[in-house]
């Protein structure tokens, strides 16, 4: 619903947010319904109720204090929700200078004000040259810039011959179908390397070719035609064919070296946004290369050394926020649980938090020291702090699950354990945002954990492993699954355990 829809949305705004919603609710040009202004200025006062996301009692808040009917505060919220949507697109053409100045000139051509947009135009330009706004993106933006001109040249009286309006019109022709080109290469690079990583997560896609091949579009630079590329081009297109060339050849440690050199090298070129692309390209690389074969563990310490640099240098933030996801923060965490980084996670959580939205910075915090507890084998702290985490969220709610199973784990309370994988189950079976593949993973994860709890009772009370043993072989014979190695090596410590206790029972 909308309402719902604008109670989350104002529970994540900032400070600077809340006053400029105002602010834009107060402009009788955007909005002339003074009420709406009363019922926002009541809901961003009962923060305790926007926490809790109780729709129904900020109704009644309102309701109470304005004297409105149910039926008028229902349709007040939903208005108030499409002004968010207006707002949210005022405040994206703000924040994009670039694009918000290239809407600004199309719309001043548009209407004839030709006076006007020339002064826009060297706005334009300038902003364009400014090495705040280098990337991939610029190209699209200069090629935008092109047409506009041409277009001016094409609907403008103006005192041009015709030969030279023609010639001038041929070198926007030309200079917009560069800069095209090598917006075009980029965004396909960047799309052919998701996809890769999506075939490696997918069996479904693991056979599918990718829609354009890859090979020809590179094949340019070889030609005469490349040399009218400008250097600022080129070096644009080698960091893309050198993202393509790992991609395409994942288990090439040498592409992945000459890739992330040659960035190191030109990054003092580009802008932020550049950098948050390519850190997001290695890291991904990373985190496949890991799935798929990381025998020396290369990939795992190079996972976290590239996610730290992303965070700690602020790569994420962009035009829109300035807030660290907590999706980025929780990938950390789990990477250091995964690898058993216990420091770097504490130093993580401790410095990097704050970076976080002020209404997601706490709960990601008492995540990551959830978690930090666990690798300090603090088990009933650990477990303390993930339970202050009610109703998690989607991005994080089966690692809290994990998190549960292996605390009870560790402490041998299996009871514990198996009153979690029903609602477990439930979850997977229910959830839209997982693929096929990864239900298959967590599905397994249950089917083993109740194999193990039969197995580990029977095991005992028959006084010997045997069962235990066998299961062994069952985890080795699935490909992956949700917490594979951790449960293969628990088990494997609860028959050597066994062994050492009965030393007469182990197999000769």
């Amino acid at each position: 619903m909308k309402t719902n829809d604008f109670i989350s949305n104002v529970n994540h705004f900032s400070k600077q947010e809340i006053k400029s919603f105002k602010d834009f609710l107060l402009s009788p040009f955007l909005n002339t319904s003074k009420s709406l202004v009363v019922v926002y200025r009541i809901i961003i006062k009962d923060k305790d109720i926007l926490l809790k996301l109780d729709t129904k009692e900020l109704r009644t808040a309102i309701i109470r204090r304005t004297k409105y009917s149910e039926t008028t505060v229902i349709k007040m919220l939903s208005e108030l929700n499409d002004l968010y949507a207006l707002f949210a697109k005022v405040q994206m053409f703000l924040k994009d200078k670039v694009y918000g100045e290239y809407l600004c000139c199309k719309y001043l051509l548009a209407e004839g004000y030709y006076k006007s947009l020339e002064k826009r135009l060297k706005t334009f330009e300038k902003i364009l040259n400014n090495k705040d706004n280098l990337d991939e993106e610029i190209f699209l933006r200069l090629y935008e810039k092109d047409i506009l001109e041409y277009d001016i040249l094409s609907t403008k009286a103006d005192n041009f011959s015709p030969q030279t309006k023609l010639e001038k019109q041929m070198e926007h022709t030309n200079n917009s179908s560069l800069d095209l080109m090598v917006f075009t290469i980029s965004k396909i690079t960047i799309n052919f390397a998701n996809y890769v990583i999506q075939c490696n997560d997918s069996n479904e896609g693991k056979n599918k070719d990718y829609p354009v091949n890859m090979e020809r579009l590179f094949e340019f630079i070889n030609t005469s035609e490349y040399d009218s590329y400008n250097k600022f081009q080129k070096t644009t297109i080698q960091i893309f064919l050198k993202a393509y060339k790992l991609f395409s050849n994942p288990l090439n440690d040498d592409y992945y070296k000459d890739y992330k050199g040659y960035y190191e090298e030109i990054i003092h070129l580009y802008n932020l946004s550049f950098r948050r692309t390519h850190h997001s390209l290695l890291l991904n690389f990373c985190y496949m290369r890991q799935r798929i074969q990381d025998i020396k563990k290369f990939y795992q310490q190079e996972a976290l050394d590239v996610l730290y640099e992303y965070i700690d240098n602020e790569y994420y933030k962009n035009n829109i926020t300035d807030y660290l996801h907590p999706a980025i923060f929780r990938n950390y965490v789990i990477n250091c649980m995964t690898y058993d980084k216990k420091e770097d996670l504490e130093k993580f959580v401790t410095n990097q938090h704050d970076k976080l939205n002020p209404s997601e910075s706490g709960i990601m915090k008492t995540f990551g020291m959830a978690h930090y507890h666990f690798l300090n084998k603090e088990y009933k702290k650990s477990i303390e702090n993930a339970k202050l985490i009610i109703r998690p969220k989607v991005l994080y709610r089966y690692d809290i699950i994990n998190l549960m199973i292996k605390n009870y784990f560790e402490m041998g309370d299996f009871v514990s354990v198996e009153k979690y994988l029903p609602n477990y189950k439930k979850f997977i079976d229910t959830d839209s945002y997982l693929t096929k593949n990864d239900k298959e993973r967590y599905r397994t994860l249950v089917t083993i954990m109740k194999e193990f709890i039969w197995r580990y009772h029977k095991s005992f009370k028959d006084e010997n492993v045997f069962e235990l043993e066998h299961l062994i072989e069952i985890i080795d014979s699935k490909v992956s699954f949700v917490m594979k190695n951790w449960l293969r090596e628990k088990v494997t410590e609860i028959i050597s355990d066994f062994y050492s206790k009965h030393p007469k029972k182990k197999k000769k």
